[in-house]
């Protein structure tokens, strides 16, 4: 038998070449591919151990394998995290190489108890609660879609913190700036940007105690939200927002609000402290800085007002970053530039609801002209080092505007005072605004020029419409073209202290520009105005060239052939007269007792004397005004004409009583008085019968002003000094309130002066929010048909 050998062709050719050395053969030349016995290595994104706050909607930053073979491994991860139950968990991490060879890692993850255990929230009282009472006048959005556009950490450890006073020590030991080396008078506030928790707590949503700060911090870390749509703040809360670090740990804030964006067109940049981050560049392995923030459901989500008034929630946006403030040149930037218009004063400029007043700082206060400003939106407080405030004449120090050439190129408007030609006209910059107040008296633009530290500033232009429509571009130019950056309050301010990390300026930025002199791209927005159906009794008027509105219920039982008597009702502050038409249901008493009610529209609020920026329009002439015309239209009781409001609707029904005592017979304000100038003022021709409304627990009029203006018309109207008392029927007693009625009676023309003390009773027209114990609507009537000019109506 021939046994056959098969050879590989090139075994052939070796030995055809008589070189065969054992090929085919299992010798010491084998060439065969190793075995890969080497199992992956598995590295985890973030540390082996983390904490996550109770309740948090939980991502895991996850784990990465290499092989030296295969190259990048898919990794699985198995076990559960469950943050509604507090305790420790394991994750476990598996990768598996295309050899078999296996590896794993694991992570503890520990979900912290649940701090409404142990911790309380608290919400700021007056004045400072009319920052969460969610109105927006003439509030800006920025896109025609809700979104995040900046949430990266501000600077470390400077909030808040746990200290008495202000003093250069304790400013250092947080790690903050001091500029000591400018004489700005008493005031640390002048000298740096650090703030004590009392200064903090007052002003913000807050929880206390903070918890452990870590890295022996002694105060919190700043954060700015900002959207590109204004929210209302009423949905505001410290579970809105969960923030993950590069650690993998997940954080809530600890304080937020809407502060020091104060005014109600500045609502879109919720302001967070909490422990976010430390003082490393993000490369560094001990660094610790928020990476991503998620806005998530919780009790009250969070709402944000858009075009046309449209309210939609903000749950489910979210932002990422990779960055830290103490990366070089990772300082604030620009996020957002709107040209819009100036047409006089615009809405919601300056606070008067706060002592002292916080004056309005736009274009019209503080140029004589102006034709166009640009709004940029900034990612955190612009400051010229941290603690200085930027001044309105610095514009060249900072900024340039691009705009489109007269031959296609690019102009550059980088001078205050200079005629720029660019397509369609010319452009000139007059300064910048939306800071402090202008150069009068004892304001100065110097190192101690205090400005508003918001994530806004104006640049004021005159010029030609079409040459603004032109402008493409904002810019802050580099340090190396000899411009000065923006640093955040993290910053080092004029002397740094040493050894002292501070938070880095601001990069080279360029904004593209939105026009919006078409559509100004602005929101005015009163709670609870949506919900509330728009009646079709509103009415027009016009006054002095402005068309004034009204809303007008005229009941069924009106014929015209006898005199009827004529209620007005008017709304509060940062109200409409829609929604007080809804509240104080006057309208179904007008329906059975056939008297005409009348619920005004305040342009910008009532003007009330001594009570700035509450509106500058001739509401005393528009009522007198409108009285004469119902009266030509209707059978009217003039000497059956009264006024009730609510909250600085009762401010304006005292004014009618001081200034138009001839044509009201009685007032009944719920929630509202006097101011001083008004009562220094007040000079009524007769007698006044007043019913005055006040709830004990009133956060933003306390009662003690209630007492203080009763006194004033008990002594005018020469009533009894002592009170008859009585209890109402506490119907509800699970609403917290009971009611008392105060009567002074035996006043000059049989007047009585009356009150309703509601105990517990809050800055609400009752009953508008849940059950009440009384109606008050019923109440003022009952009382007002006891009452015409002459006095009181015998029986």
């Amino acid at each position: 038998m021939i046994n056959k050998v098969t050879f590989p062709l090139n075994c052939i050719a070796l030995i055809l070449a008589s070189q065969l050395t054992g090929c085919g053969s299992d010798g010491d030349n084998d060439s065969s591919t190793p075995t890969d016995s080497a199992p992956p290595v598995i590295t985890l994104v973030g540390n082996e151990s983390i904490e996550v706050v109770y309740n948090a909607v939980f991502g895991d930053l996850g784990a990465e394998a290499h092989d030296d073979t295969d190259g990048s491994i898919t990794v699985t991860t198995q076990g559960t995290v469950d943050t509604s139950m507090p305790g420790t968990y394991e994750l476990t991490y598996i990768a598996t190489d295309a050899s078999g060879n296996s590896s794993q890692a694991t992570r503890t993850v520990v979900v912290l108890e649940d701090t409404s255990q142990s911790a309380t929230i608290t919400t700021p009282g007056a004045p400072f609660s009319f920052f969460y009472d969610g109105v927006l006048k003439g509030a800006d959005y920025w896109s025609e879609e809700p979104q995040i556009l900046s949430a990266g950490m501000g600077f470390d450890g400077i909030v808040a913190i746990d200290a008495p006073e202000l003093t250069i020590d304790s400013v250092l030991a947080a790690g903050g700036a001091w500029s000591s080396d400018i004489d700005c008078g008493t005031g640390a506030q002048n000298y740096t940007a650090t703030s004590t928790r009392d200064q903090v707590s007052g002003a913000y949503i807050i929880q206390t105690p903070y918890g452990e700060l870590k890295d022996d911090a002694i105060g919190l870390d700043g954060l700015p939200i900002v959207l590109s749509w204004p929210i209302d703040t009423r949905t505001l809360s410290l579970t809105d927002f969960q923030f993950t670090l590069n650690t993998g740990d997940i954080v809530r804030p600890l304080a937020i609000g809407p502060l020091p964006n104060f005014e109600d067109n500045e609502r879109n940049t919720p302001v967070a402290f909490g422990e976010f981050g430390n003082r490393l560049p993000s490369d560094h392995p001990d660094a610790r800085f928020p990476i991503k923030l998620e806005i998530v459901e919780d009790d009250t989500p969070l709402m944000m007002v858009g075009p046309g008034g449209q309210v939609v929630s903000a749950v489910g946006l979210t932002w990422e970053t990779d960055s830290s403030p103490y990366d070089e040149n990772n300082g604030p930037r620009l996020v957002g530039a709107k040209l819009n218009r100036i047409e006089g004063q615009m809405d919601g400029e300056g606070i008067s609801t706060l002592q002292p007043l916080i004056p309005a700082n736009d274009a019209t206060v503080l140029y004589d002209e102006g034709d166009f400003m640009l709004r940029m939106l900034t990612s955190g407080g612009f400051s010229p080092d941290g603690v200085s405030g930027l001044k309105p004449n610095e514009f060249e120090r900072f900024f340039r505007i691009h705009a489109n050439g007269l031959d296609g190129n690019t102009v550059i408007i980088d001078k205050v005072g200079e005629e720029y030609a660019v397509q369609g006209g010319t452009l000139r910059v007059v300064g910048l605004s939306d800071l402090g107040q202008p150069e009068i008296g004892e304001v100065t633009f110097d190192a101690c020029y205090s400005e508003d530290r918001d994530n806004y500033i104006d640049i004021i232009l005159v010029g030609d419409e079409e040459a603004a429509r032109n402008i493409t571009i904002l810019e802050i130019p580099s340090l190396e073209e000899g411009y000065s950056a923006f640093y955040n309050p993290g910053g080092p301010g004029s002397t740094p202290f040493e050894g002292v990390s501070y938070s880095a300026p601001g990069p080279r930025d360029l904004e593209p520009v939105i026009i919006a002199l078409d559509d100004p791209m602005r929101v005015t927005y009163v709670p609870g105005s949506e919900n509330v159906e728009a009646p079709d009794n509103l009415m027009t008027f016009q006054f002095e060239g402005i068309e004034r509105e009204y809303l007008l219920n005229v009941s069924s039982n009106y014929t015209g052939d006898v005199p009827v008597p004529l209620l007005f009702d008017f709304h509060g502050l940062n109200s409409a007269a829609e929604v007080q038409y809804s509240d104080s249901q006057f309208n179904q008493i007008s329906e059975t007792e056939n008297f005409i009610l009348v619920t005004p529209q305040a342009i910008n609020g009532w003007n009330v004397t001594g009570f700035p920026l509450g509106g500058n329009a001739n509401d005393l002439g528009f009522i007198d005004a409108l009285i004469a015309q119902l009266s030509t239209a209707y059978n009217i009781d003039t000497n059956r004409i009264y006024a009730a409001g609510f909250s600085l609707g009762g401010f304006f029904s005292f004014e009618l009583a001081c200034q138009y005592s001839d044509t009201f017979a009685a007032i009944a304000p719920v929630s509202g008085v006097m101011t001083p100038a008004m009562a220094a003022d007040c000079v009524p021709e007769r007698p006044i019968p007043i019913l005055q409304t006040h709830g004990t627990a009133d956060d933003q009029l306390p009662y003690a002003q209630a007492q203080t203006v009763l006194q004033w018309w008990i002594n005018f109207n020469q009533t009894d000094l002592e009170p008859v008392i009585t209890d109402l029927e506490d119907r509800f007693p699970e609403n917290g309130t009971t009611v008392q009625r105060y009567v002074y009676g035996n006043g000059d023309n049989g007047v009585s002066v009356e009150h309703l003390r509601i105990e517990g009773g809050q800055h609400i027209w009752p009953g508008s929010a849940g059950d009440s114990d009384t109606n008050i609507a019923e109440e003022i009537w009952s009382f007002f048909e006891s009452y015409d000019l002459n006095g009181k109506i015998n029986d």
